[in-house]
């Protein structure tokens, strides 16, 4: 209990800083509405998908990414090779690659 009245006797000495700490979410919240808008909308993000298994339980990853919620903000696409999607990434046309090793 000492420290706790110690620290609001500090803190009442200096009652802007409870102001400034208190403004920081509301300056963050403009500062993120000023960039992206208020449409809440976010554009898909692109996922590579290189399978290189072929296997029938590597089909259900894609279908995981592309249902649900999760498939409102991930688009999937699928790269042949690694070198496919390296050449995407250069591009700017991907955002993120998921590498399903053989076995």
């Amino acid at each position: 209990m000492k420290l706790f009245k110690m620290y609001w006797r500090r803190t009442l000495k200096k009652p802007a800083i409870v102001l400034l700490w208190s403004s920081v979410p509301f300056v963050l919240t403009t500062i993120y509405i000023l960039a992206f808008g208020r449409s809440g909308s976010i554009a898909p993000s692109v996922l590579l998908l290189v399978d290189e298994d072929k296997s029938f339980i590597s089909g259900f990853v894609k279908q995981a990414f592309s249902h649900g919620e999760l498939g409102d903000y991930v688009s999937v696409a699928e790269a042949a090779t690694l070198d496919q999607a390296e050449e995407a990434f250069r591009k700017n046309k991907a955002s993120g690659a998921l590498v399903i090793p053989e076995g």
